[in-house]
């Protein structure tokens, strides 16, 4: 296994041992069931806002919790003196966050696609991005 995997599964560890992905599912969960109790114009609107502003909201809090979980232990100080180079260390916490941007999105998505129909909502969403 190369370095840069070995870098992203113990990130993804770090990130589970310090109960930061249970506490990103729980709120997506959370924002889902209440989004239940909209109506379907309201969600058609809600939605890509929602998942917007919770991935973004999410990622940083969280990881700034992370960052500050890690600074408490050593662990920042441990990777520093590791024989990768500082950018392989930045790519794998960029990919853990994008892992906790993805859990955190597919929960929302997979109840309006399901339920409400919201697919033509959040393609247009998607193609005003860019």
């Amino acid at each position: 296994m190369s370095s840069q995997a070995r870098l992203v599964a113990g990130e993804l560890k770090r990130l589970a041992k310090y109960n930061i992905l249970p506490v990103s599912l729980a709120t997506a969960i959370i924002w889902v069931v209440l989004f239940l109790f909209l109506s379907e114009q309201e969600a058609r609107e809600i939605t890509p806002l929602l998942i917007f502003v919770d991935v973004a909201a999410m990622s940083i809090l969280l990881l700034g919790a992370s960052h500050h979980l890690e600074k408490q232990e050593g662990t920042i100080k441990t990777m520093m003196v590791m024989p990768v180079s500082t950018g392989q260390i930045l790519a794998a916490k960029t990919v853990a966050s994008m892992v906790l941007a993805v859990e955190s999105a597919v929960p929302h998505l997979l109840p309006c696609f399901s339920f409400m129909g919201l697919l033509s909502t959040m393609l247009c969403f998607c193609c005003l991005l860019p």
